[in-house]
């Protein structure tokens, strides 16, 4: 995709006259052919007078003869002809028609009374004539942009920013949607500034972004092109939000959007943005320009840096949780390297949060060695065992506790929250196989009395 050309006698870096479908405007012009089509029709009507079949100036038995003949299949009528031998106007040439000229002739009417005359349009050229505006991209989005004089170069970045250079779902046209109130809309409508278009997935980002386009009426390229810097404008540059950096991290406490009045969701798109502004700048030949730069400067802020959770997690995760055979852990026998070479939970993964584990019999305590990414998280362990329900263990950042298991099927949660309040729950569900079937003949008692031999007696 490419944008903009020749802004105020600067050649872009962007290329035009491609991808050259932008519906901008219609206007209409009159039809030379439709004006000479009706002026047409006008003389023809002008020189019909009903009854006067064979246009000699006269109402006579000449005329009765002309529709006599038609009636009895001795000739054709052309159409004004035809047209001027229907007196009586219902379509059709007959007797009727003959009466009234009769009626003239023998003296009982003044004159062959003359109807409206009507010029019938089936088959008339259009009056007015379509003529269909339309842009590239370069020219689309400088004038957009120009027209409620937000930066152009700003204007593409964004658009670059938002989708790339690929046709995403919000810009195809293609990609239905379906409104709150159920109805579904079949494609047609673009969002290129992503206005609206939020959501915890993919889908939910589209269906937002598509519904605030049908809102918009951007049923069009152009309409989005131009909808949506309109309300670029009026949501955050005219509300003093005016540099990449403010429309992602606005820090003026004198504005009622301070810290939540944010454009986009990805952190490093300011960065991004402005790596692409200073290649146009530069390629472009004006980073010599008089520029106005607005750097936000922010005190009391803490010596070192604090950065966040490995995989950028705002630390409510967890960094790992093991499970073992807590006799391993007791009996002084292994190492902690075997200990945990015996983990049953291998597989832990710190988006992943659920879990089924199979632990042999014999492992009637479950040990968790648990740890959360920040070392100020708190985790809370919980268990569904009947004889010890309840919180097995509350700390800070990591713990070690264990778990008693019951036959079967058991549940532990492992809650790790961070300290604004966000927390992520890993479920456990841990299942204790069943007792070996000799264990279970060995420790079955046969009651007195009921031996293979008193059996046989009483049979």
């Amino acid at each position: 995709i490419y944008y903009m050309i020749e802004s105020n006698g600067i050649d872009f870096w962007m290329k035009s006259g491609e991808e050259a479908d932008l519906f901008d405007s219609v206007e209409y012009i009159d039809n030379p052919e439709y004006t000479v089509w009706l002026e047409e029709q006008q003389e023809k009507l002008d020189q019909i007078v009903y009854g006067d079949v064979n246009g000699d100036g006269e109402w006579d038995v000449f005329d009765i003869a002309v529709i006599g003949s038609y009636i009895l299949e001795m000739r054709e009528l052309d159409e004004t002809t035809f047209e001027t031998a229907d007196i009586n106007g219902d379509g059709e040439v007959d007797v009727f028609d003959i009466a009234v000229l009769g009626s003239y002739i023998l003296g009982n009417r003044e004159e062959v009374p003359q109807r409206d005359k009507v010029i019938d349009m089936t088959g008339a050229p259009p009056e007015k004539l379509p003529v269909y505006h339309w842009l590239d991209y370069a020219h689309a989005i400088e004038q957009s942009a120009r027209e409620v004089g937000v930066n152009q170069i700003t204007a593409a970045g964004r658009i670059l920013q938002e989708h790339g250079s690929a046709l995403s779902a919000l810009i195809s046209g293609t990609r239905s949607f379906t409104l709150e109130n159920g109805q579904v809309i079949d494609g047609g409508y673009y969002n290129y500034y992503n206005i609206g278009a939020f959501g915890n997935t993919r889908d939910a980002i589209y269906e937002n972004g598509l519904r605030e386009a049908y809102y918009g009426g951007w049923n069009t390229r152009y309409k989005s092109l131009s909808g949506g810097v309109k309300k670029y404008f009026t949501s955050f540059i005219s509300r003093g939000q005016t540099t990449l950096y403010s429309q992602k991290f606005m820090l003026d406490a004198t504005s009622d959007r301070l810290y939540w009045g944010q454009y986009m969701q990805n952190l490093t798109a300011p960065y991004y943005e402005a790596i692409r502004l200073y290649e146009a700048y530069r390629t472009c030949g004006i980073t010599d320009s008089d520029l106005t730069f607005i750097i936000p400067v922010i005190h009391d802020m803490p010596a070192e840096t604090v950065y966040p959770s490995k995989d950028g997690n705002p630390n409510y995760k967890m960094a790992y949780i093991w499970a073992v055979n807590r006799a391993d852990v007791i009996s002084g026998e292994k190492s902690m390297e075997e200990i945990i070479a015996g983990n049953f939970l291998s597989g832990f993964t710190t988006d992943k949060l659920y879990y089924d584990i199979t632990v042999p019999y014999d492992c009637e305590q479950l040990h968790l060695f648990t740890a959360a990414y920040a070392p100020t998280s708190t985790i809370t362990l919980f268990n569904d065992y009947e004889e010890d329900p309840g919180p097995l263990d509350i700390c800070t950042g990591s713990s070690s506790t264990y778990y008693l298991l019951a036959q079967g099927m058991n549940t532990i949660t492992v809650t790790c929250r961070a300290e604004n309040g966000d927390e992520r729950v890993y479920t456990l569900t841990v299942t204790r196989e069943e007792p070996p079937e000799e264990e279970t003949e060995e420790n079955d008692e046969t009651p007195e009395g009921s031996s293979d031999e008193t059996s046989e007696e009483l049979s």
